[in-house]
């Protein structure tokens, strides 16, 4: 009982910590490891994830928890044919259960969208929409990517039009204003993008990013390099940021 309080207390570190030792000394505790892969899961460590993981779906070969994880882990290691692979038996196992399918199809669409498998992609939304139409995670999922590739800007930008009319957050604002930026109507995306940074200290590098580059060909240079690295700082993969960066100083000067 000890890690699940631990858990639900948020400690979930100590958790980890006794999880992984009663997975030792009893190795068939299928409810102990489903446990783990949540929890590693949620703490992003997906090395501990995949190894966990890989395991357990070999030994449980109708579950489908322990393959969505195991393509889960694969797909952030980027060992992309092995989550393709899971997340297909994964799309086999959800059966007729249309709201386990239309998540594993979604999954499917994000591993072929770092794929830059573009086709494959939208392919997959298009077929979750089909179950759930007005979804509004996956509508605002399909317009950024339609956006991210200049593909088919003018519905990129309907779908997310109707997905900031009935949700506001920071991430659907966010690409509502990245497909403004695609269309080049710079003004009418800052004005958007001032929503979310008005009413709350943003912490996520994806939007500090867009805000730069719609500064940044709004001629304010000086404010676009402030949102940059602002995003470097809060995810270091960003340093190809510092070349905008000079770019945009050495115009300045």
């Amino acid at each position: 009982l000890r890690p699940l309080l631990y858990e639900q207390e948020g400690r979930v570190e100590e958790a980890i910590g006794l999880f992984e030792e009663i997975v030792k000394k009893f190795e068939r505790n299928f409810f102990v490891k489903e446990k783990l892969m949540i929890l590693y899961a949620e703490k992003k460590d997906y090395l501990k994830l995949y190894g966990l993981s890989s395991k357990y779906s070999s030994e449980n070969n109708r579950s489908l928890l322990g393959k969505v994880y195991y393509a889960i882990a694969a797909m952030e290691l980027m060992k992309y044919d092995i989550a393709e692979s899971e997340f297909k038996k994964a799309l086999i196992l959800s059966g007729n259960d249309d709201n386990l399918k239309f998540q594993v199809l979604n999954m499917i669409a994000d591993l072929n969208y770092r794929k830059k498998d573009f086709e494959n992609s939208f392919r997959y939304i298009e077929e979750a929409l089909e179950i759930i139409p007005d979804d509004v995670g996956t509508l605002n999922n399909y317009a950024y990517y339609l956006a991210e590739s200049n593909m088919e800007l003018q519905k990129a930008l309907k779908m997310a039009e109707s997905v900031v009319a009935r949700d506001r957050r920071s991430t659907c604002l966010d690409t509502y204003a990245w497909v403004l930026y695609k269309q080049k109507k710079f003004r009418e995306a800052h004005k958007i993008m001032k929503e979310i940074f008005e009413r709350e200290k943003v912490e996520d590098p994806e939007i500090n990013e867009h805000m730069g580059y719609i500064l940044e060909k709004m001629d304010k240079c000086v404010d676009a390099v402030e949102f940059w690295r602002k995003a470097i700082e809060q995810d270091s993969t960003k340093i190809y940021l510092n070349k905008e960066i000079n770019q945009c100083l050495q115009e300045k000067q």
